[in-house]
This record gives structure tokens, sequence and C-alpha cells, in this order.
């Protein structure tokens, strides 16, 4: 052992086995994503939102329903305040990656003073939308920062999480009211 040299030590394969290195150990670090992949899919925008979640917290007297995200372990319980059908707050608790959080906040702050029906159709949209199915970019508002997000097929179960579990949550307060109607 004591004549032999490490592969690193190999003066001629030094930059090559280094490079190789570096690039698998970021990969590695990163989820096999490469530094401008990851810049892609954590802009500033949702970095904000993900720091500073306006839309997080309970309502008190407010219909909530959980939803998981069982592949990453994602947790958000969405809460909306309904009067004579119109979403009058929302909010939400939970935990998870950036990308559910940001994404829950951004569908309570657009859920705000829409019908039950409006709501199930925007919701319906961006669900489509982050599926790869075209839906009109002025239809969308801030949820269009997910873009990038398409990209990450793994990811987009992350950013669908609350809007699923809205959807959910909508169905059955629309049960609610029939039955009091």
């Amino acid at each position: 052992m004591s004549g032999e040299r490490l592969l690193l030590q190999h003066r001629e394969r030094r930059g090559t086995y280094a490079g190789s290195y570096q690039e698998h150990h970021q990969r590695v670090s990163l989820g096999g994503m490469k530094m401008d992949e990851l810049r892609e899919l954590y802009t500033d925008t949702l970095m904000s939102f993900y720091l500073a979640p306006d839309r997080k917290g309970k309502i008190a007297d407010a219909q909530g329903l959980e939803g998981k995200n069982l592949s990453c372990g994602d947790r958000i319980k969405v809460f909306l305040q309904v009067e004579d059908g119109v979403i009058k707050d929302a909010k939400f608790t939970g935990y998870g990656c950036v990308i559910s959080q940001s994404s829950a906040t951004v569908m309570c702050r657009m859920l705000l003073n829409k019908r039950l029906d409006e709501a199930k159709e925007m919701i319906d949209r961006f669900i489509d939308f982050m599926q790869g199915k075209d839906v009109p970019e002025e239809l969308l508002g801030d949820a269009l920062y997910f873009e990038g997000v398409r990209r990450f097929p793994s990811r987009v179960k992350c950013a669908t999480l609350a809007w699923h579990t809205a959807k959910e949550l909508i169905q059955k307060l629309k049960g609610i009211q029939s039955d009091a109607g």
C-alpha cells in the first residue's frame, strides 16, 4: 500500500476525475439536478411566497381538509370560510417543500372572493396547466409562476397538493350547501 497512489493523486487523471466527481456530487446532493435547473425550479418569486406565506394559518369556525403527498411527505390543510357561496377567507397550515408551500399561498390568495363554482374552475385550470395542457396565461394569474415546475414531473404533485385538497373541500362544501338549501 505504501507505493500505491490513490486515483485522485494521478496527475493525468486529476482534472478529468475531479470534474466528473464534482458533477456527480452536485447531481447527487441536489437530487439529480444541476444548479441551473434548480434556479429555474426555485425562482425568486416562489421563494418569496415560501418565505412570507401571508395566507398561512387557521381560520376559526371554517371548514378544513387535509391533503398529503405520500411520495415526499408534504402535508397541507386548507381552510375555506364561505358565505353565501363566496369564499371570504382562505388559508392553509402544514409543512412541506418550497413548491408545495408557495403554491398553497398563491392558491389561497387567488381563491379569495370567488364563488365556489369559479374557484373549482380556477383549480381545474391550474391542475390542467401543471399537467402540460394548454391554458390561456391570462386565466392563471400568479399561478403562472409555477410554469418551470412542469418540467419536473415528480414536483408537479407538490405544486398541486393544495389545489387538489381545496377542490375536494369545495366539493364537500357544495354538498353541505345543497343539503342545507
